[in-house]
């Protein structure tokens, strides 16, 4: 009877240390997750300033991309630019630019987006792994207008 008590009694106190330790992955997971909510809103205000603050034709003339080809004149029945697309390769151009609403769209893939999402196709199509694509996209930004992750409020 007395080694079984000594036995429970191990049991009983790992149990204790045990729920002390999951009461501190508990904590440490909340802050975890308030840490990640604010990396999120830090990159979402990332996000909006280089919409506010770029042009998409500007951005895909500094990319490169030299054959803008208006569909007509630019009135509001046809606002759209043709280009080849960023995140395929083709000869024949298929992405849509709307410089009015500052995004991308192509009929051939169906990748579209904002002029964030338009940077970081166009490097991630030279087979650049998702992190380096990033973190192109991030120096892109950064040298051409300024505009950083770090110096956000």
């Amino acid at each position: 009877m007395r080694g079984i008590t000594k036995h429970g009694g191990f049991f009983l106190i790992f149990i204790l240390v045990g729920m002390k330790n999951i009461d501190n992955i508990i904590s440490s997971d909340s802050a975890n997750d308030s840490a990640k909510k604010r990396r999120r809103d830090r990159f979402e205000q990332y996000i909006e300033r280089i919409n506010q603050e770029t042009r998409i034709i500007q951005v895909a003339i500094l990319l490169g991309y030299r054959k803008l080809k208006p569909k007509k004149s630019l009135d509001k029945y046809s606002r759209s630019i043709k280009i080849l697309c960023p995140s395929h390769k083709e000869d024949t151009p298929s992405c849509s630019l709307d410089p009015f609403r500052n995004i991308f769209n192509c009929m051939g893939c169906g990748t579209g987006g904002n002029v964030y999402d338009f940077v970081f196709q166009h490097f991630k199509r030279m087979n650049y792994s998702d992190k380096l694509a990033r973190q192109k996209t991030a120096k892109f930004f950064k040298k051409n207008f300024n505009i950083s992750l770090s110096n956000e409020k």
